[in-house]
């Protein structure tokens, strides 16, 4: 007979990385996305000067932030192509579907409204109305969302063969006319253009 161990916890590390393997497997290595996204928001807080519990708190909010994507069917997440409106829209419930997923886990409260807010760009985004984003100047939200922005456009997808050099990606982002940029905290972008990217 099988024997439940007697420590029946598990670890916020070993969790991590339980779903981080699980969403490479067959999600296009999101789970290698997440990484280099919390190594790229590391890489700021340390320019920012931010460090102890808000940088610790912010590595386990980046290596999460994408948990929602797997209500996504692979169909749609994976398609080499590019997406119909109604598709687009079961995208954008992501950050939504992300925080509801982990609102049980008590140890887990402070980092799931910026999972929730980690596509807003000061009062850009979704999936909630502009006029619910909580607070336009938070500095952690930003930094993410700068740190998802650039790993997304450096890496290889189905959709996105190309290799581009960082100086490339932050030229991307800093393009005012690409309304997928409006609202990004482009002080933060200036911080990372000065940054050896680890881990892309």
């Amino acid at each position: 007979m099988f024997d439940i161990a007697e420590n029946k916890t598990i670890s916020i590390d070993d969790f991590i990385k339980l779903i981080l393997d699980y969403m490479n497997d067959g999600y296009y290595f999101l789970g290698d996305h997440s990484k280099r996204v919390a190594a790229v928001t590391g890489a700021i807080l340390d320019k920012l000067g931010i460090n102890g519990k808000d940088k610790e708190l912010m590595r386990y909010t980046a290596l999460l932030h994408d948990i929602g994507k797997l209500s996504i069917p692979k169909s749609i997440l994976l398609a080499p192509r590019q997406l119909t409106d109604k598709e687009f829209e079961l995208v954008k419930d992501h950050p939504l579907s992300g925080y509801r997923k982990l609102a049980h886990i008590e140890s887990l409260k402070n980092i799931n409204p910026i999972i929730l807010y980690h596509h807003y760009r000061n009062g850009f985004g979704y999936p909630q109305k502009l006029e619910d984003y909580p607070v336009s100047d938070n500095i952690l939200i930003d930094v993410l969302t700068v740190a998802d922005s650039y790993s997304a456009i450096k890496e290889e997808r189905i959709y996105n063969v190309w290799n581009l050099e960082h100086m490339d990606v932050i030229k991307i982002l800093k393009n005012e006319d690409d309304p997928k940029n409006k609202g990004i905290n482009q002080e933060i972008v200036d911080i990372l253009s000065k940054i050896n990217t680890p881990g892309m």
